[in-house]
């Protein structure tokens, strides 16, 4: 809203953003039904870096994200009629 660009975003938003961007490509919402593997999302990610993400916080969190060993899927949608 600010139209911040580059380094003058602070680091907590661009933390939180690859952050969420990963998550919203490896979990199941109530409006998709497809996830991405791990490794696809990590691809994704990857390819964005110097777009979407600074080289410095891209990287950081392809580090973390390949350390972690994701082992089911994650699931939003509602799980009763409730």
């Amino acid at each position: 809203p600010l139209g911040l660009k580059g380094h003058v975003i602070p680091i907590e938003a661009q933390i939180i953003a690859v952050a969420d961007c990963f998550d919203a490509m490896t979990t199941r919402r109530i409006y998709k039904n497809h996830t991405m593997t791990q490794e696809e999302a990590l691809l994704e990610i990857e390819n964005l870096i110097g777009k979407h993400f600074s080289e410095h916080v891209g990287f950081a969190a392809l580090s973390y994200f390949r350390s972690i060993q994701m082992n089911q899927i994650h699931d939003q949608r509602p799980q009763s009629l409730l």
